[in-house]
């Protein structure tokens, strides 16, 4: 398959539609895609990596695909394919070997970097392993890493898609890490190599995790950004590197590798699970938990701008309180006595003063957290993915995260009151652990919660009515707070 224009590859985008409408990351019950731009990626006998970007209505996707002969693709054992197209047999490129192979490498060949997070810094106009016309793929690595033998995607994802490889085999000679070692033909040469014991002679061999942002967003994905601020933190897994789409309009993360921790487990399982034997997870495991979050907040601050809380920028985030507040009630009528009461805890923000604002995670709960053998470990910093991008990486109160914790444990209570103890117990040990918290802070924190609650409100009342009485409880618990 020869480097040929958009063009060549129109009459494919009707064979792509039912598996693109049914995909659980589309955005949509049916398809009518578009294919905007094809990339090559890699080549090796009988088979192709190429990445494309569909356009199907308002979404754009990242959609890489392997391309196989027909004849060849016969003789492999393979899942079952999106379509045969033109001789060649076409499969999504997370399912198949070779795409899952390539996608890892397209990160990993590159060279290592050490610090700072910017692009411009980084090089990475410099580095781009392919390149087509005004478009281009390029590589921001952040440690060597050994070679991988087994991949698998995972399926339980909805807005992405993982692939999960597993650990190098203990044998494996740094010289033949991914990329290469220093002085290697797949190594270019760059005044932005890592020199240092903690990036360039660091090889890392534990499992990995390949995360595909399928809806292209043009910027800098927080998931990317922060996670690679905090990576020696300790406090989220260690981040391998990442991979952009550069457009004559802007730059998109479509790619980000990072540790994988096999034995860690989900929070949110471990938590409502402890609460269904009997045998709640012990208090100081929570304490710990809000150390670990005043620990992410202060490293961001530390690390990112800041901006004042200026009167324009606290009545915009009263604005969207209220707006939310406003959507709540329309779904769920009965909330409407308390309209005059809710206004008045959010207004009550105006007459204190407001801490700085920073970036924070921006959907932090239970469920994007794990309990590992180093201690709480957070993932998944992309914000609420149905904001647009622009929108989720703005400087925002760090409390909102607070909220967030808090009110994930409500909904690990459940609306049954054998766990409203431990609800009330729980969430003052995670307060106890992220620190004191002054009264004006917690005039904040009280708008947040109702906030987030009112939020679940409608989210609940619109797909799972069932769920509807725990935020319900936690709205009218918040407004009883208050008065």
């Amino acid at each position: 398959m020869n480097r040929e224009p958009v063009d060549s590859f129109a009459s494919l985008a009707p064979a792509l539609a039912p598996w693109l409408s049914a995909a659980r990351w589309h955005l949509g019950s049916t398809a009518t895609p578009e294919i905007r731009l094809t990339l090559p990626v890699a080549r090796a006998a009988g088979v192709e990596l190429h990445w494309v970007v569909v356009a199907d209505g308002d979404v754009t996707y990242n959609v890489p695909l392997t391309f196989r002969e027909s004849a060849a693709d016969e003789q492999a054992v393979l899942p079952a394919p999106i379509t045969v197209w033109e001789n060649w047999t076409v499969r999504d490129a997370t399912d198949d070997p070779f795409g899952q192979h390539e996608l890892l490498r397209l990160i990993t060949r590159g060279p290592v970097y050490s610090g700072g997070t910017d692009s411009s810094a980084a090089g990475l106009a410099d580095t781009a392993p392919v390149c087509e016309e005004k478009a281009g793929l390029a590589t921001h690595r952040l440690c060597a890493v050994q070679p991988r033998t087994s991949a698998r995607r995972l399926g339980r994802e909805q807005s992405n898609t993982s692939i999960v490889y597993d650990a190098a085999p203990p044998t494996s000679p740094a010289a033949d890490e991914i990329g290469g070692a220093a002085g290697s033909p797949d190594t270019p040469e760059s005044p932005h190599m890592a020199d240092t014991a903690a990036a360039a002679a660091t090889t890392f061999a534990g499992p990995i995790i390949l995360k595909l942002f399928r809806v292209l967003h043009l910027g800098e994905n927080p998931d990317v950004e922060l996670q690679q601020v905090l990576s020696d933190s300790g406090a989220v897994p260690l981040q391998i590197g990442s991979a952009q789409l550069l457009l004559h309009t802007g730059h998109a993360d479509v790619l980000t590798a990072q540790e994988f921790l096999p034995t860690a487990t989900d929070a949110w399982e471990s938590t409502t699970a402890s609460l269904a034997t009997g045998r709640p997870l012990p208090r100081e495991e929570f304490v710990e938990l809000g150390r670990t979050t005043r620990r992410i907040h202060n490293i961001l601050a530390a690390s990112l701008p800041v901006v004042e809380a200026t009167a324009d920028k606290r009545l915009q985030l009263q604005d969207s309180w209220l707006q939310r507040a406003r959507k709540a009630i329309n779904l769920v009528p009965q909330l409407a006595e308390y309209t005059d009461s809710i206004a008045s805890i959010f207004g009550a923000t105006q007459s204190v003063p407001w801490p700085p604002l920073q970036r924070i995670h921006g959907d932090y709960h239970l469920g994007q957290v794990l309990r590992s053998a180093r201690g709480w470990v957070v993932l998944d910093f992309e914000g609420e993915p149905l904001r647009p991008l622009a929108q989720r990486r703005q400087p925002d109160l760090a409390l909102r995260d607070v909220a967030g914790m808090l009110r994930s444990f409500d909904y690990a209570g459940g609306t049954g009151s054998e766990h409203q103890e431990w609800v009330s117990t729980t969430q003052q040990a995670f307060l106890s652990g992220y620190g004191a918290l002054s009264e004006e802070h917690k005039v904040l924190l009280r708008a947040l919660e109702l906030d987030k609650a009112l939020y679940e409100v409608a989210y609940e009342a619109a797909t799972r009515p069932a769920w509807l009485p725990i935020p319900l409880v936690g709205v009218h618990r918040i407004l009883g707070a208050a008065h």
